[in-house]
């Protein structure tokens, strides 16, 4: 069973803030159960052949179909320390093979070699052209790793998100007809859009949807099976949104999914065939496609691989996702693609098409000089040079196709990896088109103007979930506290770009974190971006409330913008908890969840506010995480009909946490944890369970709205009941409700045994505080 696997390109913080928020029973398993139901295809859409189940995204939630990661934007940078430092290694270790005076094809070979072992890709292939030629084109390993069958250069191979700049020419041939105006509201050519308030669907256009910047979360939950483009968009109910349309780019998939379904809505043509007859063939690619059917009858294609294991083209697919990256290809045919646009569009497009596509349609407001076209990402870091480029990550496989229009040069790279083999394609700009790296200079600005980053922001991820971050300026430096994680320092990568200091040793190791001001009100920052959530800022919350006795103690905050409804509500201090330490992992049935080695069953009386699960395995070790309800009481635990809530660690120390502020039903429950892949006999995990219960928390003195800057001062008090006869500490939260777009900030509080208000803002290290927050 395919699954969520780590990957060096996701976010780790991601995985710290959020995997999944258990809400009221049943959304993650009605999921599944009806995903399996076969809905009749629109008319003219191509039903699938060999397609594998639903449930390989709805049993558990999974991110296999990362048709794209943030290593697009990282790679379009060929000044990357670890980059240069990696071709110089490869350079020097292989340099009995390698021509010094002048065969750069020697060097890409050793470059394609060596990226295949890093990425652990058994095949792979290139195609470089230059000078508007094809002067090289080769295949590397086996199209099927227990086979002796040799890749070649007309290898297919899923691209991933490389697709999207072909849905974007679907578009822009549309424009050019007059059918789409890219600056018309999206519900012009899909009525039935809807999102969440304050934001009207109107206000998304097809150039937000194809930047990148609708506010859209990049949700593939669900993305393989037979859904239709017409089903999905009719299921997605209300969309929550980032943030306002248009206000910053953040990588979103669904985005192009909905650009997908304006073009088959306008032309009534399904999107497939029209991708087909009005794009690929006028292109002369004759054999790139997203029919795995008429892959597998080619017969020349290569499986997929990668730690998920071996993924034939039959083995999944999605009709929904193809608009961002369900296509095949080879590598010859994407650089006589990128010939096409920068001969300026060729049979497929006009010339002004092909320069919009190919232009600055948005800054990625992180180093300067980077931007998003339609479909493409551009650098214009190399002096006198454009370097174009997108790539695609999905299960198995991965694409990089980078051109350079001043050159007419051109490289793609695919391979049976879900990781893209970058360096490799780099590798190729730096031999063949030799451009001059200048001295990126100094990048970093002064410590003391980031108290201009620092506040209470609660980040949305892709599924809508929230939480509550602070971000503390100690004049040095920032500090993130991030829910129940230790605080964790942030380190500048580039200017408002930082990345946070997991083992604290003063370079950043974690996730990138970008600062964004709200153009209308600059010197502040208005969001935290990075791909897997956005955080907004919402003012300056204690990031806890210590208490001791009975007394009352003040919680007094500034609302970063004005809060037209404000709720608060306590939870808490009726507390459960079960830890367990140093548990033996068994090597369970990746394919069989319920075949966990270890099962916990807990009995909650009365409704759970808040649950907190953390999972911390061995290194290597694979785990996956397992919350199950007990909903039809009949003593038993069906997965996935009664699955809560789920999450995969893959090294030691990271968290994986499962909750919700809105009060899950009191009953049984049940946690498994599976040992999916285990490195080590006497391999172990420590289990922490914490389980918030009660209403023994009130608040006094809370005003119904505040204004913008405005400062509150309540008070938040233990109910007597609720701790008489207590001995030792008890959790809870204030649950802050802003009202305008949802944003609620969670506030914990814990109760000690005294007579005094204990000091100071901060919890003391180790203590577990909950941070979650309802949708």
């Amino acid at each position: 069973m395919p699954r969520r696997y780590p990957s060096s390109h996701q976010p780790r913080l991601a995985i710290v803030l959020v995997v999944l928020v258990v809400m009221f029973m049943g959304a993650t398993a009605s999921r599944a159960a009806g995903a399996t139901d076969r809905v009749p295809s629109s008319p003219g859409e191509p039903a699938l052949a060999n397609a594998a189940p639903s449930t390989l995204l709805d049993d558990v939630p999974s991110t296999l179909p990362e048709p794209s990661t943030p290593e697009d934007e990282a790679s379009l940078r060929l000044d990357d320390d670890a980059f240069r430092a990696w071709h110089a290694e490869v350079r020097g270790d292989r340099g009995e093979v390698i021509d010094q005076d002048g065969d750069p094809f020697a060097a890409i070979d050793a470059c394609m070699t060596q990226d295949m072992a890093d990425r652990g890709a058994h095949g792979a292939s290139i195609a470089v052209l230059n000078e508007g030629e094809l002067v090289y084109a080769r295949g590397y390993g086996l199209k099927h790793p227990e086979r002796e069958d040799a890749i070649d250069p007309d290898t297919l191979f899923r691209i991933g998100s490389t697709t999207k700049m072909m849905t974007a020419a679907g578009v822009m041939q549309q424009v050019e007809q007059g059918s789409i105006d890219l600056h018309a509201p999206v519900t012009t050519y899909v009525p039935g859009f809807e999102i969440a308030a304050p934001w009207d669907a109107s206000a998304i256009t097809t150039h937000h949807l194809m930047t990148h910047s609708a506010g859209i979360p990049d949700d593939l939950t669900g993305a393989y099976g037979p859904t239709t483009l017409e089903e999905w968009a009719a299921s997605r109910g209300v969309v929550q949104l980032y943030a306002p349309p248009g206000s910053f780019y953040n990588y979103s998939n669904p985005s192009w999914s909905l650009a997908g379904l304006v073009l088959q809505r306008t032309t009534g043509r399904p999107y497939r065939s029209y991708l087909v007859d009005e794009v690929w063939r006028p292109a002369g690619m004759a054999r790139t496609t997203m029919d795995p059917a008429a892959v597998i009858a080619d017969g020349n294609f290569a499986m997929g691989g990668g730690p998920a294991g071996t993924f034939a083209p039959d083995d999944y697919d999605s009709l929904w996702g193809g608009p961002a990256g369900f296509a095949f290809s080879t590598p010859t045919e994407l650089v006589a693609w990128a010939k096409l646009l920068m001969d300026g569009g060729g049979d497929v497009l006009s010339e002004e098409s092909a320069s919009a596509m190919q232009g600055r349609r948005i800054d990625l407001q992180s180093i300067p000089g980077l931007y998003y076209g339609y479909g493409i990402m551009r650098s214009e870091e190399l002096p006198g040079l454009t370097l174009l480029q997108h790539g695609g990550n999905i299960d198995g496989y991965s694409s990089q196709l980078y051109w350079v229009p001043e050159r007419a040069f051109a490289v793609s790279v695919l391979a049976s990896s879900p990781q893209s083999l970058s360096n490799a394609a780099r590798c190729a700009i730096l031999e063949v088109v030799q451009p001059e790296l200048p001295d990126p200079g100094d990048r970093s600005t002064d410590p003391d103007t980031w108290a201009a980053y620092a506040g209470t922001y609660v980040s949305q991820n892709r599924d809508g979930d929230q939480t509550t971050i602070w971000v503390h300026h100690t004049g040095d430096g920032l500090m993130l506290k991030q829910g129940s994680a230790a605080p964790e320092a942030l380190v500048q990568r580039y200017l408002n770009t930082f990345q946070t200091d997991q083992d604290g040793d003063g370079a950043g190791d974690g996730a990138e974190l970008t600062f964004i001001e709200h153009p209308d009100r600059p010197g502040r920052a208005e969001w935290l971006r990075n791909r897997g959530f956005v955080a907004i800022r919402v003012g300056e919350v204690p990031s806890s409330v210590p208490m001791r006795g009975a007394t009352c103690a003040p919680l007094t905050f500034t609302a970063h913008a004005a809060m037209p409804r404000l709720v608060g509500r306590g939870w808490g201090l009726d507390n459960l908890h079960v830890a367990r330490a140093d548990v033996p992992v068994t090597a369970d049935d990746p394919e069989d969840p319920s075949s966990a080695g270890f099962q916990l069953d807990l009995q909650a009386d009365e409704p759970i506010a808040v649950m907190e699960i953390r999972l911390t395995g061995e290194e290597d070790d694979d785990l996956d995480l397992f919350l199950l309800y007990d909903r039809n009481e009949d003593g038993a635990f069906s997965y996935p009909d009664e699955l809560a809530g789920a999450g995969t660690t893959s090294s030691a120390n990271e968290r994986i946490q499962l909750g919700g502020t809105r009060p899950l039903p009191p009953g049984a429950y049940q946690v498994w944890v599976q040992g999916w892949a285990v490195e080590g006999d006497a391999s172990t995990f420590d289990l922490d369970v914490l389980a918030i219960t009660g209403e023994g928390l009130r608040l006094e003195g809370l005003p119904a709205a505040i204004e913008a800057g405005e400062r509150v001062e309540a008070t938040v008090c233990a109910q007597p009941a609720s701790i008489a006869g207590a001995d030792g500490p008890r959790r809870g939260v204030i649950v802050l409700s802003t009202g305008g777009n949802p944003r609620d900030v969670i506030v914990p509080i814990e109760w000690q045994p005294g007579d005094e208000p204990g000091p100071g803002p901060e919890p003391a290290a180790g203590r577990l505080f909950i941070p979650w927050a309802a949708r």
